[in-house]
């Protein structure tokens, strides 16, 4: 029989003796069956069933070694292959964490054997196969308990209220619920000691502040969603508008759209007006033509501008505007602060190069801008027109010229029909398809050609440039270029180690002093034209009387041979020059 058969008819007899029995589950049902079968069969074969346990094992360790005739039994293996023979004990196992006590039939926490029974707090763990953060009080765990505790969790130092049901965090529960006389936020099952948030409960949006609803806030509070506006605690999600406050540590004014701060780029409306946003905020400094879904609106100032109607610039051109908004249908001739355009479906054409019409007439338009300057023939697509001070002038009948030659005009048109001879007043016009061949009086021009200015000086001249040459070496101004000038020149000419020759020349003159530009220059002044193709006999008087008073007001002397700039010297011919220029 083997030790531990042995072992278990003793603890077996020893319960008995005791009055206990084991458990029904201790052991098979026929275990004292083969337990007795073995303890028959060993009372046959020895003669040692009285001996002691320890005789037995003694003898059990000797077994094998020799047989009655002296051979190694088997194949000369120890029992067991050698290794220590098993008592049948399994080694108790050490509790750590939650285990079921059938005495008091509740679950305590233990650690290395050591029930914990100074902890209160929240521990994970696993009961009844469910793996959760249960609520320990003295090493306990309170099945039993619901609602809030305040406590911590066995892996944080801080305490926090708690959400419990039936002994279990509810780490999977977040709600804004009302407690007593106050409402707390529950975040995966606990209350937020401190900090701000925005949260959610069936009733709305809610402002958090350290865990409870403040229902005396007002203004901008975030959460992971974004930024909020709030009014007495509670996300106000009708709202749509522009309200002052700080958002992302900046005091401004926001755009808020259903109660939400929207970073956007548009245009939005408070009682204040209508404002230009940028990422989400008022651009104060805004001063451009911008949209939002109802159009494109003139701002100044960051706010759109009702009372404007003008001609507007942004990124993408300048804009016809009319009460603050852009009008698209536009195509006509307007003004701004710069002058008058030409606008082609709202916007200002700048290649644009023609006749365009507004309400106040037909107009020149060069580079998309009025030239009020042009007394011309010009064209658009509807023919030749004769423009005096940039307007088609429709009630002209006469001749009229540009750059291409003279035409006869008939209501503001060149009649291209017209062959013959076409009588003005005395003039006598000679015409082949509507164009000026020729005429009985001397035509108007509108430009004279005189010869170059750079000639030497001598005795020959008087002028302006010889004034220059006698102020330069005779000391005085005097006009003529007399034989004391050209002793005074020759003078000058040894002394600075040029050609001795008495006259002046290029060389002579920039010794003087003078420049270049006055050598070719001086004494070739001609009054700018003050009269256009298109002006009249009148107009044309007009402007000699007016050149005539130009040169009386700007103090101008009297010298033969002049005919110089208001202010310096001409003389009797050289003023009716300039008058008819």
């Amino acid at each position: 029989m083997k030790n531990k058969q042995i072992a278990a008819v003793l603890f077996s007899a020893g319960l008995a003796i005791a009055g206990m029995t084991a458990p029904a589950s201790a052991a098979p049902a026929d275990n004292s069956i083969a337990v007795e079968a073995e303890l028959s069969e060993q009372n046959e074969n020895s003669q040692e069933n009285n001996a002691t346990v320890q005789t037995s094992e003694k003898s059990d360790e000797t077994q094998g070694e020799t047989s009655s005739d002296g051979e190694t039994p088997g194949d000369g293996e120890t029992p067991g292959n050698g290794k220590t023979p098993d008592n049948g004990e399994t080694p108790a196992e050490q509790k750590n964490g939650f285990f079921y006590d059938e005495t008091t039939q509740t679950w305590s926490l233990y650690q290395n054997d050591v029930l914990q029974s100074d902890f209160t707090g929240f521990y994970e763990g696993t009961i009844n196969t469910i793996t959760a953060w249960y609520y320990v009080e003295n090493g306990s765990v309170d099945l039993e308990r619901s609602g809030f505790i305040q406590a911590k969790r066995n892996d944080d130092t801080t305490e926090n209220w708690c959400y419990v049901k039936d002994g279990q965090l509810q780490t999977d529960y977040t709600d804004v619920v009302k407690v007593g006389n106050e409402w707390w936020y529950i975040k995966n099952g606990i209350v937020p000691a401190s900090g701000t948030t925005v949260a959610q409960n069936e009733n709305g949006w809610w402002y958090i502040k350290n865990g409870k609803v403040d229902f005396n806030y007002n203004g901008f509070a975030q959460n992971e969603d974004g930024w909020w506006y709030i009014r007495d605690g509670k996300v106000d999600s009708d709202r749509n508008d522009v309200i002052k406050g700080t958002v992302n540590g900046q005091y401004a004014w926001w755009h808020v759209r259903n109660g939400k701060v929207t970073f956007d780029n548009t245009i939005a409306k408070n009682q204040n007006g209508w404002w230009r946003i940028e990422n989400g905020k008022v651009n104060f400094n805004c001063n451009s033509v911008e949209k939002n879904e109802n159009g494109w609106w003139y701002i100044r100032g960051g706010k759109v501008d009702f009372n404007y109607t003008g001609i507007a610039k942004n990124v993408n051109g300048w804009w016809r505007i009319v009460g603050g908004k852009v009008d698209f249908g536009c195509n006509s001739v307007e003004k701004n602060e710069n002058g008058w355009w030409y606008i082609r479906g709202g916007k200002v054409d700048f290649n644009y190069t023609g006749i365009a019409k507004n309400r106040n007439g037909w107009w020149r338009i060069v580079g998309g801008k009025v030239d009020f300057n042009c007394n011309s023939v010009e064209k658009n697509e509807n023919g030749w027109w004769v423009l005096r001070g940039g307007k088609v002038d429709f009630s002209y009948n006469d001749v009229a010229q540009n750059r291409n030659g003279w035409w006869v005009i008939n209501g503001g048109k060149v009649n291209f029909g017209f062959n013959g001879t076409y009588k003005v007043g005395v003039r006598d016009y000679y015409v082949s398809g509507g164009k000026v061949n020729g005429c009985n009086y001397y035509m108007p021009q509108n430009s004279i050609s005189l010869p170059s200015g750079g000639y030497n000086l001598s005795t020959a001249n008087i002028g302006l440039k010889v004034i220059k040459v006698n102020q330069a070496v005779c000391g005085n101004s005097s006009e003529r270029y007399t034989s004391a000038t050209e002793r005074a020149v020759r003078n000058f000419q040894s002394r600075h180690k040029l050609s001795v020759t008495g006259y002046v020349d290029l060389t002579t003159w920039k010794a003087m002093g003078y420049s270049e530009y006055d050598w070719y220059n001086l004494g070739t002044y001609r009054t700018p034209m003050k009269v256009t193709y298109t002006s009249n006999r009148q107009d044309r008087i007009n402007a000699m009387i007016q050149t005539a008073i130009d040169y009386k007001n700007a103090g101008t002397g009297y010298k033969v041979g002049c005919s110089g700039t208001p202010g310096s010297y001409v003389d009797c011919s050289g003023l009716i020059y300039q008058c008819r220029y």
